[in-house]
C-alpha cells in the first residue's frame, strides 16, 4: 500500500511540476515557441484548405465503370458537369435542323435579255426582207421599206414570199448572236419555230409573262437534294435571311410543269396555237435562270453556329455534396463527374498547392502579428495568446468543413435549397468574440484580419461571405464588451442575428447567383449562426479559462459574489484578512473606475490577493486577538519567512483552484520586492548587518496597472489602519507618503502607470479612506 501511495504521489508531483512549467511558459513571450506555433498552425490550415481532388486520384477511365469506390468523394466547390454524349446528340440534332442556305441572284436578267434578243432578230428580219426585195425587179424603192416591215409582221404574207428560204437562211446566221444575247443555247427546232412566228411580240410577251409569274417563286434547276429532310430552306437576300417552304422552290424537274401551269393560268392557250405554246414553253424553259444558288459556305457557317449554341446536357454538383460514398459501384455519370473534378485540378499538384497555401498563410500571420506587435501597444503576444489564436484558427476551418459536410444532406432534406445558404450558419463572430473576452479588443481585431485573409482561400470567387463575417464580428466585439453576466450572451446574440439578417438581405440583392426563393432559409441560417455563436462562447470560454489560465469579466462577476470556497474559508478561518480584503476591494474599485481600469477585475483581485494567509492566519496582525504568535518564534527571520510565504501559499491555492492569471498576478505581485519592514527593523536592532534579502518579498514587481493599484491601495489601507487618531489630514499625508515611497523604491517601474494615474489614485484613496475612517459622534450610554 505504501509503495502504491508513493508511486501515486510521485505521479502527482510530476504532474504538478509539469503544470507549473506549462503555466509559466504560457505567460512568457518566447519567440521560438511562437514561431513553432505559427508554423504548425500554417501547416494544418494549408492541409485542410487543399481541395479534395488533389488529395486523391479519381477513377476517370471507362474501364472503371462497375468497380467499387474505395473512398468517399465530396465536392470542394460547385461543379458543372457536361454530359458529352447527350450534348453531342443535341448538337447533331441542332445541326440537322439548320436549313440549306441559298443566295438570291438577279431575277430580271433573263427577261431583259430575251426582249433585247427578240428586238434584234425582228430588226434583222426586216432588214433581210428589205435587202431581198431590192434584189427583185419591178418594185419601186419608195415602197420597199413599208412592204418589208409589213411582211416582217405578217407570218402569212412572209410564208407566201417566194424568197422566204433566202431570208430564213440569212436569219440563221444571226442565231449565235441571238443565243449570246439571250444567254442560253437555242436548238434548231425552237429557232426555226421563232422564225416561223417572225419573232412575234406575242411570243416574247408570253415568255415574259411566264418569267414574271415564276419570278415570285425561287428557282434552282439543281433542285433540293433528295436526302434533304426539312420542309423549308433559308434564302438570303441582302442582309436578311428568310425561311422559304419547299413548295415555293421550283427545280429543273418540275420547271416544265410549272411553265405549262403558268400558261393555263395566264390563259395563253386562248391566244397561241399549240405550236406557239410549245415554242413559248421551250423558250421559257431555256431562258428562265436560277434566281437562287446554294451557298455551302453560308450553310456550314450556320451549322457551326447551331453546333456551338446547341443546348448542353449538364448538371451541377454543389459544394460539399457527396458525389460517391466508399463501397458504392461507379457508374458512367460518376465517371463524368470525376473527369471534370480531375480536369479542374489538372496542372496542379498536391505538394504545389500545399506549399502555396502554407507560404501564403504563414506570411499573412507573421506580417499581421509583427505589425500589431510593433504598432499597437495593447496587442498581446504572450505564448498563451498566440496559442489561443492558433487554436481558434484551426477550430474555424474545422467548423467550416463540418458545416459544408452537413450542408448537402440537410439541403436535400429541406427541399430545393442552395448549399451555400449554410455558409450563413458559420459562427465566425464567436471565434473573434472569444479572443476579445479572453484577451482584448486589439488582439481580437488582429485575429479578425488574419481569419479574413485566410478565408480568401475558401472563397476565391465570392467575397460576400468574408465581408458578411467581418461586419458581424465587428458588431459582436462591441456587444460582448458590455457583458455583465453569462445570461446576457444570448441577448446580445439576438441583436447580432438582427444585423446578420439585414446583411443577408443586402447580399441577396447584390449577388444574383443566390436564389431569391432561398432568402427565408438564409434568414433562418443567419439567426441560428448568431445563436450558435452565443452558445459556443458559453461552452468554449470556460475551457480556455481552464486550459490557458484566462479570466474573463464573466468569471470575475461570478467570483465577486464571494461564494467561492476560498472566500468562505477566509471568512471563517481568517476573518480579519477577509474584512481587510473587502475594504481593499472598495478602495481599488473606486480608484480603478477613476483611472479607466476594469473596476470589477480590480475588486475581485483584491478579494483574493491575501488567500495565502489561510495557511497560518494567526501570524497576521488583522487575525490576532490580543496574542501575537510571533513572540513564540525564535527569530525575526523566521517571522519574516512566514509573512513572506503567504505569497507562495497564495499562488499555490490560486493555481489549485484555477483562479486565472490575473488573480495569480494579484497574489504574486501585490507586495512586489518590498521589505517586511517591521521584522527587518527588529532584526537590525539585534544585528545591524542583518541581510536585507532575507526580509524581501520575492516579487516580481507589479507588471500591470491593476496589480500596481492593488499594491498601493493595500499598503495605504494598512498604514491608515495603524494610525491611532485618524483625520483627513493624517490620512491624506499617509497615502501620499505611501505612493511616493513605492515610486522612489522603483516598485512601479515595470508597469505602465503614469504620474497622472498616480495622482488620480491618491485622490481616490484619500477620499474613500476618509469616508471609511471618518470621525463619529460619541453616543451617550
Amino acid at each position: 500500500m505504501d509503495k502504491k501511495s508513493n508511486v501515486k504521489n510521485g505521479r502527482k508531483d510530476r504532474l504538478e511540476v509539469f503544470q507549473m512549467k506549462f503555466n509559466n511558459w504560457l505567460r512568457i513571450e518566447d519567440r521560438t515557441s511562437q514561431i513553432i506555433i505559427l508554423i504548425a498552425v500554417s501547416l494544418i490550415i494549408a492541409y485542410i484548405s487543399i481541395p479534395n481532388e488533389l488529395k486523391m486520384d479519381y477513377p476517370v477511365s471507362d474501364k472503371d465503370v462497375g468497380k467499387v469506390l474505395k473512398y468517399s468523394v465530396r465536392a470542394n466547390r460547385d461543379y458543372t458537369i457536361v454530359d458529352d454524349a447527350r450534348s453531342r446528340k443535341n448538337r447533331l440534332e441542332s445541326e440537322k435542323n439548320v436549313p440549306a442556305h441559298y443566295q438570291v441572284v438577279d431575277v430580271d436578267l433573263s427577261s431583259r435579255s430575251l426582249k433585247k434578243g427578240f428586238a434584234l432578230l425582228r430588226q434583222k428580219l426586216e432588214m433581210t426582207i428589205l435587202d431581198t426585195l431590192r434584189q427583185s425587179e419591178g418594185l419601186p424603192e419608195i415602197y420597199l421599206p413599208l412592204y418589208a416591215k409589213t411582211m416582217a409582221g405578217d407570218p402569212q404574207l412572209f410564208n407566201s414570199f417566194e424568197k422566204k428560204a433566202e431570208v430564213v437562211k440569212e436569219l440563221n446566221t444571226f442565231r449565235d448572236e441571238f443565243q449570246k444575247i439571250v444567254g442560253v443555247p437555242i436548238n434548231d427546232e425552237v429557232f426555226s419555230a421563232l422564225i416561223e412566228t417572225l419573232f412575234s411580240e406575242k411570243i416574247e410577251k408570253a415568255v415574259e409573262n411566264i418569267h414574271l409569274r415564276l419570278g415570285s417563286y425561287y428557282i434552282s434547276r439543281d433542285g433540293i437534294p433528295p436526302e434533304y429532310e426539312l420542309g423549308h430552306i433559308a434564302v438570303k437576300k441582302g442582309d436578311s435571311i428568310i425561311s422559304v417552304p419547299l413548295d415555293k422552290v421550283i427545280s429543273g424537274e418540275n420547271l416544265r410543269e410549272e411553265i405549262k401551269y403558268s400558261q393555263n393560268v395566264l390563259q395563253q392557250t386562248n391566244d397561241l396555237t399549240q405550236k406557239g405554246l410549245e415554242v413559248v414553253a421551250s423558250l421559257a424553259y431555256w431562258t428562265i435562270k436560277d434566281n437562287i444558288i446554294l451557298s455551302n459556305e453560308l450553310t456550314e457557317e450556320k451549322k457551326l453556329v447551331a453546333w456551338n449554341n446547341a443546348a448542353r446536357e449538364e448538371f451541377t454538383i454543389k459544394n460539399g455534396e457527396v458525389v460517391k460514398r466508399a463501397g458504392e459501384v461507379i457508374n458512367k455519370r460518376d465517371i463524368m463527374i470525376f473527369r471534370e473534378m480531375a480536369k479542374q485540378s489538372s496542372g496542379k499538384s498536391f505538394l504545389r498547392v500545399f506549399l502555396q497555401n502554407f507560404i501564403y498563410i504563414l506570411l499573412l500571420i507573421l506580417i499581421i502579428h509583427h505589425s500589431f506587435k510593433r504598432t499597437v501597444s495593447k496587442y498581446n503576444s504572450r505564448n498563451k495568446d498566440v496559442l489561443l489564436l492558433g487554436l481558434q484558427t484551426v477550430f474555424a476551418f474545422l467548423l467550416f468543413n463540418m458545416i459544408v459536410s452537413l450542408s448537402v444532406p440537410f439541403s436535400q432534406w429541406m427541399g430545393s435549397i442552395d448549399a451555400r445558404i449554410f455558409y450563413f450558419l458559420m459562427p465566425v463572430p464567436f471565434l473573434i468574440a472569444t479572443v476579445r473576452l479572453l484577451v482584448n479588443t486589439e488582439t481580437a481585431l488582429a485575429f479578425l484580419l488574419m481569419l479574413m485573409g485566410m478565408f480568401i482561400i475558401i472563397f476565391p470567387d465570392n467575397l460576400y461571405f468574408p465581408i458578411f463575417y467581418f461586419i458581424g464580428s465587428l458588431l459582436y466585439i462591441y456587444l460582448v464588451t458590455h457583458i455583465e453576466k453569462r445570461g446576457n450572451i444570448i441577448k446580445i446574440s439576438f441583436f447580432l442575428s438582427l444585423l446578420l439578417m439585414v446583411l443577408t438581405l443586402m447580399f441577396f440583392l447584390m449577388d444574383s447567383t443566390l436564389p431569391a426563393d432561398n432568402l427565408p432559409r438564409a434568414f433562418l441560417m443567419s439567426f441560428l449562426g448568431a445563436m450558435l455563436s452565443g452558445l459556443l462562447i458559453m461552452g468554449v470560454i470556460p475551457i480556455y479559462e481552464w486550459f490557458l489560465g484566462y479570466t474573463t469579466d464573466i468569471t470575475f462577476l461570478e467570483y465577486s459574489t464571494l461564494n467561492h470556497p476560498l472566500m468562505k474559508q477566509m471568512a471563517v478561518h481568517a476573518n480579519g484578512t477577509y474584512q481587510h480584503s473587502l475594504t481593499l476591494a472598495s478602495l481599488v474599485e473606486a480608484a480603478a473606475r477613476e483611472v479607466g481600469l476594469s473596476s470589477l477585475a480590480c475588486k475581485v483581485m483584491a478579494y483574493f490577493h491575501d488567500i495565502g494567509k489561510l495557511e497560518r492566519p494567526q501570524y497576521f496582525t488583522e487575525n490576532q486577538a490580543g496574542k501575537n504568535k510571533h513572540d513564540e518564534l525564535p527569530s525575526n527571520s523566521m517571522s519574516a519567512m512566514i509573512i513572506i510565504n503567504h505569497v507562495k501559499h497564495g499562488l499555490d491555492l490560486a493555481r489549485k483552484y484555477r483562479l486565472g492569471e490575473k488573480i495569480e498576478d494579484a497574489v504574486g505581485q501585490h507586495h512586489g520586492t518590498t521589505l517586511v519592514e517591521y521584522f527587518y527593523r527588529q532584526a537590525q536592532k539585534e544585528d545591524p548587518d542583518a541581510s536585507e534579502s532575507t526580509y524581501k518579498y520575492p516579487g516580481p514587481k507589479p507588471r500591470t496597472r491593476e496589480t500596481a493599484l492593488l499594491m498601493i491601495a493595500d499598503s495605504a489601507e494598512a498604514a491608515v489602519r495603524s494610525i491611532p487618531e485618524k483625520n483627513f489630514q493624517k490620512i491624506s499625508d499617509t497615502v501620499r507618503k505611501i505612493v511616493s515611497k513605492k515610486l522612489n523604491e522603483g516598485q512601479l517601474s515595470e508597469c505602465n502607470m503614469t504620474l497622472k494615474d498616480l495622482n488620480i489614485i491618491e485622490e481616490s484613496l484619500i477620499k474613500t479612506l476618509s469616508g471609511i475612517y471618518h470621525a463619529r459622534v460619541e453616543y451617550p450610554e
